[in-house]
Order: structure tokens, then sequence, then C-alpha cells
């Protein structure tokens, strides 16, 4: 006490330690009445093919081989988590899955019942990270087209499903989602969809589809043709580091200033 009244006056020292105390209790209470500012980005998407049709005019359709399945996954982040994971399987059911922190995908390809699965998602609770997810998966074959005494057109269908959404607050930088499905013969493109977008600060977006897909292309007999199907879906999302509640800021230059007008007064 003797050190401390060198350097100030016991009255003044006595204000001084009821104002600090009120600034601690103000800056207390601001930090309870007001929450923290999370930068939070969250993107989720899903899609699943099914029902594969092929439908000739005339003739008909061999397939040459057991079915191919393919299945991939991946999940990164800025802090350098990367895990991926890949598997194939003649005539069954390939699987994939990975994550890391913020992000997770998986996929799956069935060539059994030729259905194609994904889904992946991307959650940022705060701070300066970027992290994505991307599932693929890949159905293949060989086929051609026996008996139809000369050209011929085939129709191709398959029943598609997706769902995307996408969160931003005022932190979240970026949030995007794309879902893309390809079916092509000797890498002709014959079937396509792609749904794809993004947002900034502050957004949202959801989307949902189911419809079928068709289109007839000609081909022609005792020619093998290559029947990929190809499906990917990539979320993605980027935040900042969250800024100080506001509220805080003022009340603790509110009270500092106080405490500077009290004290000039008494000097």
């Amino acid at each position: 006490m003797n050190r401390l009244a060198c350097f100030f006056p016991a009255s003044r020292f006595r204000l001084v330690c009821v104002y600090t105390v009120s600034l601690v209790f103000l800056l207390a209470a601001s930090t309870l009445i007001s929450p923290p500012l999370y930068a939070d980005s969250t993107s989720f998407s899903y899609m699943q093919i099914s029902d594969f049709t092929m439908t000739s005019s005339s003739g008909m359709i061999v397939f040459l081989d057991p079915w191919t399945a393919e299945a991939f996954a991946q999940a990164q982040n800025s802090l350098g988590g990367n895990n991926s994971q890949y598997n194939s399987s003649l005539g069954g059911l390939a699987q994939a899955s990975a994550s890391v922190q913020f992000a997770s995908a998986q996929s799956s390809a069935d060539a059994l019942n030729l259905i194609q699965m994904s889904s992946g998602g991307v959650n940022i609770p705060g701070g300066l990270i970027a992290a994505s997810a991307v599932g693929q998966e890949t159905l293949y074959n060989m086929f051609e087209i026996t008996g139809a005494g000369g050209p011929v057109n085939v129709t191709f269908g398959v029943l598609l499903n997706s769902m995307q959404s996408l969160l931003t607050d005022s932190s979240g930088l970026f949030a995007g989602s794309e879902v893309a499905f390809t079916l092509s013969v000797d890498g002709q493109v014959v079937l396509f969809q792609d749904i794809a977008n993004q947002i900034g600060p502050n957004g949202s977006w959801n989307y949902t589809f189911s419809g079928e897909l068709t289109n007839t292309i000609p081909l022609y007999e005792n020619q093998w043709y290559e029947f990929t199907a190809f499906a990917e879906q990539d979320p993605s999302g980027y935040g900042t580091t969250p800024e100080p509640p506001t509220i805080a800021l003022a009340l603790a230059g509110a009270a500092v200033g106080f405490i500077r007008l009290i004290l000039a007064k008494r000097g």
C-alpha cells in the first residue's frame, strides 16, 4: 500500500480500483450478452443415378463383359489435411470414403444393380480455413448390337436425383457445390447434367433435382462400343477469422473514457 501511495493519493487510488472493477464487469457482461461471431461456411451435396436403360429400334444389345465399378473419394483442408480412397470391382460393389477436419466424402458404384451414389459435406465453424471434398463413381462396359440389319437408333436413359445445400454467415467468405453426370459412348457425350452454384457472405441456397435424362443416337451393328457412366459431386467452403463483438469494443471504449474523465476532474 505504501508503495502505491507514492504514485497516487489514497482517495484517487480507491477511485481507480472502483472503476477498474467496473470496467472488468462491463467487459465480462458484454461477452455474455454478445456471442462471438463464428466464420461459418457449410456445403452439402448428394447424388444418385439409377434405372439405366438402353433400347434399340431393332436388333439386340449385347454386353461383352461384366460391368466394372469404380469409386473414389477425397477430402482436404488448408491445414494440410488430405485423405483419399479408391476401390474397384468387377461385377460387384465398389465403395470409397475419405474425411479430414471440416470435410468428408463417400461414394459407391454398384455394378450388379447399375446404381451410382455419392455424398459429401464441408462444415467450417470458424477460423481462416478452406476445405473441399470430392466423390466420384464410374460404371464401365463394352457392348455391340446384333441382328439389326444396318444402322440402328439407340435410346439411353437414367434417373437422376440430387440435393445441394449452401449456407454462410457474415464471416463465411465462400461456399460452393457442384453435381455432374456424364454418359458417353466411345467418348461421345450422350447424356449430361451439371448443376453448380456458389455463394458469398450471408448467403444461402438449396436445390433439389429429380428427373429422367434421355437421348437417342444412331449406332451400327456388329461394332464394339465403350459405355461409360461417370458421376461427381464437389462441395467446398472458405471461412475467415471472426471479428471481436462490436458491443464489447464499444463498452470497453466507453468505460476507459469515463474513468479518464473522472480522474481528470478529481486531479
